[in-house]
């Protein structure tokens, strides 16, 4: 989502009611490349209505100009929100050239064509949604790796999903990934 947008998702699966508190449903809203004054914004607006959201960050923006820094992400962790990857690099997936079924010269422009790139393509993009430079930066603010709202969720650069990305997210032990 741009600066200044919120982003809104909807799902038509089932959930389990009631959720915490008693209530029969809720409002899912996530931002991406943590900017400090938007995030700042956001969480003030939610604290305001007792909801939570999710935080995506990316290892390269972090503490750049307008960006949140280590201690942002702590404080807004420590309120309640989720705080999520966006990768280590913001490489937009379809890139790694691996993005979408088939192979040749037929395969959209954008699937591999040779092992070579394929592998390669494979390997950096393991490489850059890999969590554990999150799990190393909440080792250094005292965030348990076993919580739930650290590090346990993905928001694809660019929004390109394909059956690939996912697998490698799951492989990578994400527990949900996202476009965003």
């Amino acid at each position: 989502a741009a600066a200044g947008w919120i982003d809104v998702k909807y799902s038509d699966k089932p959930y389990s009611t009631p959720f915490p508190g008693g209530k029969t449903w809720a409002f899912v809203s996530q931002t991406d490349d943590a900017r400090k004054t938007a995030n700042d914004a956001y969480y003030q607006t939610f604290a305001d209505h007792d909801g939570k959201y999710t935080i995506y960050v990316t290892k390269d923006f972090l503490g750049t100009s307008g960006i949140a820094t280590a201690a942002d992400l702590l404080n807004w962790y420590n309120t309640g929100n989720e705080i999520g990857a966006h990768s280590r690099h913001h490489i937009y997936s379809t890139a790694y050239q691996i993005n979408y079924w088939g192979h040749g010269s037929a395969a959209n422009g954008y699937a591999a064509t040779d092992t070579t790139t394929y592998a390669a393509g494979w390997d950096s993009m393991r490489t850059s949604l890999k969590p554990d430079w999150m799990y190393a930066l909440g080792d250094s603010l005292g965030i348990p790796r076993h919580s739930r709202h650290w590090a346990k969720s993905m928001a694809l650069p660019g929004n390109g999903w394909s059956p690939w990305t996912q697998v490698i997210c799951t492989q990578l032990g994400y527990q949900s990934v996202r476009t965003g």
